[in-house]
């Protein structure tokens, strides 16, 4: 499998008020299909996606400014957790 260091989130914080340049949350750092959930601290699911060895997220406009918890899923079993903060 692909090693837990490879994965990359960013940027965290997300500050797209702040920085002109964040206009979306890359994941990437694995090298075969993935599946990538975003859920609120509470456990609601509020985004699901798939790539191959990257995605990019958009946020819209209705998620709101706070700490999200991502599970990227490998292919085989392996899954990263990590949180991302969102400063809107």
């Amino acid at each position: 499998g692909v090693p837990i260091q490879g994965i990359m989130v960013y940027p965290n914080p997300f500050n797209p008020g702040r920085y002109a340049d964040h206009t979306k949350i890359v994941f990437k750092g694995w090298n075969s299909h993935a599946s990538i959930r975003i859920y609120k601290l509470n456990g609601e699911l509020i985004e699901e996606m798939d790539g191959n060895d990257m995605k990019e997220w958009v946020p819209s406009s209705d998620v709101a400014s706070g700490v999200y918890i991502y599970v990227i899923e490998i292919q085989g079993g392996q899954r990263v957790f990590g949180k991302l903060a969102i400063i809107k």
